[in-house]
Formats: C-alpha cells, structure tokens, sequence
C-alpha cells in the first residue's frame, strides 16, 4: 500500500492530472460476501439506495459502520485523508454492487455519463469494468480503462466518467473527498 500511497500523492499534487489508473494494488479483496451482507445491513439501516434490484449504491458510515470485511479500507480511508489534509473535511465509503452486466440492466440506474462533485478512488474488488473518461468537449472521450479486481481508479471532482459492468457480478468500494458537506453527485 505504500507505494501506491507514495505515487497517490504525486497524482493529486499533479492539478494537470483529472484521472489516473492503479493497477494491481490491492490484495487481498473483499469477498461478494462482504457485499451481499452489507446490502442486507442497508436494508435495515436505511441508507439503502437500490434504483433496480441487482445494482446496489450503499453508503456507509465509516465511523460507525463495521468494514472489517472490506479488507484494508479503513486504513486506505486513514491514509488519505492524511494526504490530503485540511484540504477536506472527511474521507466517506460507499460501495457499489452490480449483478447485471452492460446492457442487462431493465431500467435507468443513475450512474449512467455523469460526474462526482468531489474527488473519487474506486478500488474495484470483483470482477471487471470499462471506464470511459471524456474531455471537456462533452462529446469526445479522452480515455478509456479497463478495470480489474485489485486496481484503484482516480478521478478530480468533475470529470466526466461512465461505467460499464463487463463481468458480473462486480463489486467496488469506493472514497469521497469531501469538503464544507458537498456529498451529492453531479449530473452532466
């Protein structure tokens, strides 16, 4: 992890850089399981978002919230916000939980084209997604990745993404950088 914090750093510092892979950072992953439970935990929480059954937006509340099975996120969560310091308030975790591939899922889910309002590390954990990354032209894509178990992926708050669930079911876990309560996501 330190390397990968070490080279995090140099990313960040870097305003130039809107979007930027890890490969091959993590391991080991968390299991479906850990997935599959906290999706029940939300249920009965009530922090539950579910825009069709089989894709899953769970967010959780770290200081509270037993993550142990999400192997390492609590100390990836620590480490970040000491790098970024008093830049932001508080680092949160939400997870992403897919059952369906591109082009099954039967309605609209929201997370189709859009941006976050604030900085983003997806560390994907099962299975495999395409991310497209566009430019400020809102019609030409600047980059295109390919995410496997184990990588993280970079975006600076307003970058334009999309993500396509290539094998299911994919599983991810994800850290905003959050700043004076701006916690929502944008829509572009």
């Amino acid at each position: 992890m330190n390397d990968f914090l070490k080279e995090f750093e140099q990313i960040k510092s870097n305003e130039s850089i809107n979007h930027y892979l890890f490969k091959n950072v993590f391991h080991p992953l968390p299991e479906l399981k850990a997935f599959t439970d906290y999706v029940e935990f939300s249920k009965i929480k009530g922090n539950y978002r579910c825009d069709t059954e089989g894709l899953y937006i769970l967010h959780a509340d770290p200081q509270v919230d037993d993550l142990s099975s999400f192997l390492g996120i609590q100390d990836l969560r620590k480490k970040v916000k000491q790098i970024y310091g008093d830049e932001i308030d508080s680092v949160g975790v939400s997870f992403i939980l897919s059952e369906f591939k591109d082009g099954e899922i039967p309605t609209r889910t929201g997370i189709t084209k859009h941006y976050d309002q604030q900085d983003t590390l997806h560390w994907g954990c099962i299975g495999t997604s395409h991310w497209e990354i566009w430019s400020d032209d809102p019609d030409q894509i600047e980059c295109e990745y390919v995410i496997e178990p184990g990588d993280i992926i970079f975006t600076r708050k307003h970058t334009t993404h999309h993500v396509k669930t290539l094998s299911s079911p994919r599983g991810s876990c994800i850290l905003t950088m959050h700043k004076d309560g701006v916690t929502e996501y944008g829509r572009k």
